[in-house]
């Protein structure tokens, strides 16, 4: 019985463990400067390199997820940082629903707002794809791979205790037929 009992927590801990590995995403680098971006910013962190946003080289060398919106604005003018911070909120509002349901252990739920928010992290990653990562510029951080680890995690949470359920329910009713 006891064994049961940890077997049915472990989807609800996978998808917790999930939630905190993609709230640690957000703060780790999502972009990397390499080859001679690096360098320059290397030799020039102190200058200003986008005045508008008030972002200086060495603020351009890591960037977090959280302020591609900051950078997009910067780089093609408030039109497209408006969109980039827009996908950026749905992106958080939909991780923050995933964890909701997921601490509410509500599988469904959880596997419906992961998926959504799967969607949404490869739409902007198309973009930021699209005008900034490839070359010799910048390359996907730490934080990019995080919160695709941490997606994953969700989702076999998610289905670990949908799993669990469905087995509960099914030795429930054949424990009543007896």
């Amino acid at each position: 019985m006891n064994k049961q009992v940890c077997t049915n927590k472990m989807g609800h801990i996978l998808a917790l463990l999930g939630i905190v590995l993609l709230l640690a995403g957000v703060f780790l680098p999502y972009m990397t400067a390499v080859g001679e971006m690096a360098e320059y910013i290397d030799q020039n962190p102190e200058r200003m390199e986008l005045a508008s946003e008030n972002l200086t080289a060495g603020d351009l060398k890591n960037i977090p997820i959280t302020r591609t919106g900051k950078l997009i604005t910067g780089v093609y003018g408030e039109d497209d940082g408006l969109a980039a911070t827009v996908i950026l909120l749905v992106l958080g509002g939909l991780g923050a629903l995933t964890a909701l349901v997921a601490a509410l252990k509500k599988p469904i739920g959880a596997l419906i707002f992961d998926l959504l928010t799967i969607g949404t992290f490869v739409f902007l990653n198309g973009v930021m794809k699209e005008d900034f990562i490839g070359g010799d510029k910048y390359a996907w951080g730490v934080g990019f791979y995080a919160i695709i680890a941490a997606l994953v995690i969700v989702m076999v949470g998610a289905v670990w205790m949908l799993a669990m359920n469905s087995a509960g329910k099914k030795a429930g009713a054949s424990s009543d037929k007896e």
